[in-house]
């Protein structure tokens, strides 16, 4: 739409990391639109993670996210250094960079990943891969946490942790394979992603940790002991925790958000 022309066209003509964040707030369409724009290599991305996981389970959710992450943003920047080149060609140097990228946003992407795990929030990946309510339940599980709370520690761990970085080493790459200083446009590089990223992982944060209760089946065993579905999902088989036919399934609520 012209208001979103309008307000990218305002970022775009600011340079530098603080200058382009203050633009950016003042014209949060500009954030919303790199946001869309990235939407389909994120769901790509995680599509390829999906297929990773289903072949090698072991892999886990956040390396197999990295690598279809990782993938996607390969192909990104290879076509996008080779739009940009006098014949529209490629050096073998330029390819090699290119790949070198893709594996740069991998093993930042794993990264990012572990720095929200260890914070309790899931990254983008990991809560699409899982699945938003697999993700709530996970959130539950590690106890009471508000969702303000949730929302800052998602904000966090995808902004500064993982599309910030990635965003920077995208761009200093692409530079260096194009013969520009290596450091051109890295601040309003360092600030969309940063801005667009806290924007996702607060969002998707706040979305799975927003429910007044989030409840877990638990299958009353013969003991009288309660197995929750999670656990079995874990490994445990239900005739292994001897689940009473005669008795109905449970319902317990997990956490209760304030």
């Amino acid at each position: 739409s012209e208001k979103v022309r309008q307000a990218s066209e305002r970022v775009e003509a600011v340079d530098g990391l603080v200058p382009t964040i203050k633009e950016a707030v003042r014209n949060p369409a500009a954030i919303a639109d790199v946001i869309s724009q990235s939407l389909p290599s994120t769901i790509a991305g995680v599509g390829l993670g999906a297929s990773v996981l289903k072949a090698a389970p072991t892999v886990g959710r956040i390396a197999a996210g990295a690598i279809g992450e990782g993938a996607l943003g390969a192909g990104s920047a290879i076509e996008s250094i080779r739009s940009q080149t006098d014949n529209g060609l490629l050096t073998l140097g330029q390819s090699g960079l290119g790949y070198l990228s893709g594996a740069a946003t991998a093993a930042l992407g794993a990264a990012g990943g572990k720095a929200a795990k260890a914070l309790g929030v899931g990254d983008v990946d990991n809560i699409a891969l899982k699945g938003a309510k697999d993700a709530a339940v996970d959130a539950a599980s590690k106890g009471k946490t508000s969702v303000l709370g949730s929302t800052a520690k998602g904000a966090l761990s995808e902004g500064l942790f993982e599309e910030l970085p990635q965003s920077v080493s995208e761009t200093a790459i692409e530079n260096i394979a194009l013969g520009r200083p290596v450091d051109e446009g890295l601040g309003k590089s360092a600030a969309m992603g940063l801005l667009a990223g806290a924007a996702m992982g607060g969002g998707i944060n706040a979305a799975t940790s927003s429910r007044d209760k989030v409840r877990e089946r638990f299958f009353v065993g013969k003991d009288g002991k309660l197995t929750s579905e999670t656990e079995l999902k874990g490994g445990a088989a239900i005739d292994e925790v001897q689940v009473d036919p005669d008795k109905p399934v449970a319902f317990k609520p997990i956490a209760v958000e304030t």
